[in-house]
């Protein structure tokens, strides 16, 4: 069992080192440049801020970097550049331009590694209390003969904070910020490789700005959480290996009351989750870096010790901002088109849970009712488990009692009869 085991991980870790990876991290990096009453030139000093950034960077290695809580003004997003990302004198990351039309103290920024990805273009999708900004790239070392482009959109936003007690009207702004970001996306209307995330301001999956992104009508932009974690996050010992504020208890620039919030998000679309579209998340990628899981309404550096990243970069997590970043791995698959995933259209949106553990539990939604043939298939290519299913015109959610399957990697195979779709799957007993 031991060798079989083996023999799975060197064939997926071949397969993926002959891919490329992409690393996205999204940070409130905490009034970058923006000094206000609580936030000064003491307490939040821009070269202590650059040195800290300087350790994470280089810890995390990103090759998207997306921020939130910077100043609007340019030569700060210039400092990043110089003084962190390209500061041992190298010249590969980029920043894309800005934009502040809804005229805030503090803006989204992202910074790309050009070795790996070219900026294609910028668009606003809403300006209400603060610029939701579109950024879109490309994958620069795949050349498609059939005119594809592997294109990759980031969707910077910044939530209104606070909660219903401290302002009833906070919720509603936050609302209001998700509605219209999803009507502008609805003009579009166009399944792709979609990325939302930032600093929500949420406290619980039940809000309507948070439902408004993971339930909405258009499955074609509906987003979904890639660990799941639904719930009410708000100061709930359940989620503690999921929060992402506030990593201070003592007063300051930052909030305080210790690892107690879940505000910080990578969402993703469907495109990027089943891997049809070039990019492909990787199962349990999604980190939150410096949350160790023990630190429920502490400080992340008080007792017990946390170990879940070096002691130099969990300083600087905690010296520079009252957020963590939370991480993103995606795999970069040339061999699947949006030409061919447009071929697929039948299984677009199949949702599956993953990883799979004795139960296939999978969500299918179809415009007309068809017969199709599921297999789980090994990575020689044998089929492992079969089923023939009579799916129905709306919403298909499956439960499938699986036979005994050794853990590993496997690929889910659903073909109609003028379509397929094949996804990685992975295993778990």
């Amino acid at each position: 069992m031991k060798n079989i085991l083996l023999v799975i991980l060197i064939v997926f870790s071949n397969a993926v080192s002959s891919q490329d990876t992409i690393r996205v991290m999204q940070y409130n990096i905490l009034n970058y440049g923006n000094y206000t009453s609580y936030c000064t030139t003491s307490n939040n000093n821009i070269n202590m801020k650059n040195a800290a950034l300087r350790n994470i960077t280089q810890y995390v290695k990103p090759d998207i970097f997306t921020v939130n809580e910077i100043s609007p003004l340019a030569a700060f997003h210039q400092q990043i550049l110089d003084s962190v990302l390209n500061s041992n004198g190298g010249t590969k990351y980029k920043k894309v331009p800005s934009t502040n039309i809804a005229a805030s103290d503090i803006i989204n920024m992202t910074y790309y590694n050009s070795d790996k990805l070219e900026y294609h273009s910028m668009s606003v999708a809403q300006t209400y209390i603060r610029d939701i900004n579109i950024y879109r790239f490309y994958y620069k070392p795949l050349s498609f003969t059939n005119g594809d482009t592997a294109f990759l959109s980031c969707i910077q936003a910044h939530l209104k904070a606070g909660d219903a007690s401290s302002d009833p009207q906070n919720p509603i702004d936050r609302d209001t910020m998700t509605t219209r970001l999803m009507r502008y996306l609805n003009t579009i209307n166009k399944a792709d490789n979609l990325m939302v995330m930032g600093d929500f301001n949420v406290y619980t999956s039940s809000e309507n700005c948070f439902q408004r992104l993971v339930n909405y009508p258009n499955l074609n932009i509906r987003f979904y959480d890639p660990i799941n974690k639904m719930g009410s996050w708000n100061n709930n010992s359940s989620f503690a290996a999921y929060h992402t504020q506030s990593t201070h208890t003592a007063s300051g620039c930052a909030a305080t009351g210790g690892m107690d919030d879940r505000f910080d998000f990578i969402l993703l679309s469907n495109m990027i989750l089943n891997g049809v579209g070039h990019y492909q998340y990787i199962p349990n990628s999604y980190k939150t870096i410096g949350n160790d899981g023990f630190h429920f309404n502490s400080a992340i550096n008080a007792s017990p010790q946390n170990n879940s990243v070096p002691s130099n970069v969990l300083s600087a997590l905690y010296n520079n901002s009252d957020h963590l970043p939370i991480v993103v791995d995606l795999l970069v698959n040339p061999t699947v088109s949006i030409s061919e995933y447009n071929k697929q259209s039948p299984f677009v949106n199949l949702s599956v849970e993953n990883p799979v553990k004795g139960q296939l539990n999978f969500f299918l939604p179809l415009e007309k009712p068809m017969k199709c043939e599921l297999n789980i298939i090994n990575i020689q290519g044998q089929s492992l488990f079969a089923a023939t299913l009579q799916l129905s015109e709306g919403n298909n959610q499956k439960q499938i009692i699986l036979p005994s399957i050794p853990s590993g990697l496997y690929f889910l195979q659903l073909r109609s009869m003028d379509s397929k779709l094949q996804k990685k799957i992975i295993i778990n007993n």
